[in-house]
């Protein structure tokens, strides 16, 4: 028991360690990215890093919750497959089928996956990795109904090509479409 214990702080320790690796990293992207923005637009460079997560955090923190997702939706998929395949014989090509159900499924379990951790915990896997979490703009708790709003203000920013979350990197408060819509902020954690 003793050895498994110390084997387990070992673990927790190297875990601990990756993550404040990664954050300071994160952190310093996120310098980075509104170092070079500040200076395209000619804007002052700020003193010191405000308290809104920036562009590089929350790509990486979204980046991290993708992953999650699509490893989640693969064990579900490969566990209906392997149902379809016991009960039924699929013959032809169902390639097109395939990638449209999946790319649906996808989209679909993006919305459910971050909605549902948005209202129940102000926060995903992805943010909790990386130190962040969703405030109103005065610093309270947001509600479900400011969550299910910034959800779709997040879907209406990914349609231009993204372009919904320059906002990230130029607005003072690093706030893109969805955290207007919303009346939310990001902000560093920790």
């Amino acid at each position: 028991p003793e050895v498994r214990s110390a084997i387990t702080a070992q673990g927790l320790g190297l875990l601990e360690d990756v993550r404040q690796t990664a954050r300071r990293a994160a952190r310093r992207l996120d310098d980075e990215f509104e170092r070079l923005v500040r200076k395209a637009l000619r804007r002052a460079p700020r003193a010191q890093r405000p308290i809104y997560a920036g562009g590089g955090t929350r790509l990486l923190a979204i980046g991290f919750d993708a992953l999650v997702l699509s490893g989640i939706l693969l064990v579900i998929a490969a566990a209906l497959s392997t149902l379809l395949n016991a009960f039924f014989s699929l013959d032809g090509d169902p390639t097109i089928a395939t990638i449209a159900f999946g790319a649906l499924a996808w989209w679909t379990g993006a919305g459910i996956y971050l909605g549902l951790f948005w209202v129940l915990a102000e926060r995903t896997p992805g943010m909790t990795f990386f130190a962040l979490r969703i405030s109103t703009e005065s610093g309270g708790r947001v509600g479900p109904r400011q969550d299910i709003r910034r959800l779709f203000g997040f879907a209406l920013a990914l349609i231009p090509f993204g372009l919904g979350f320059l906002g990230i990197l130029t607005n003072e408060r690093r706030r893109g479409w969805h955290d207007r819509f919303a009346d939310t902020v990001v902000l560093y954690a920790d």
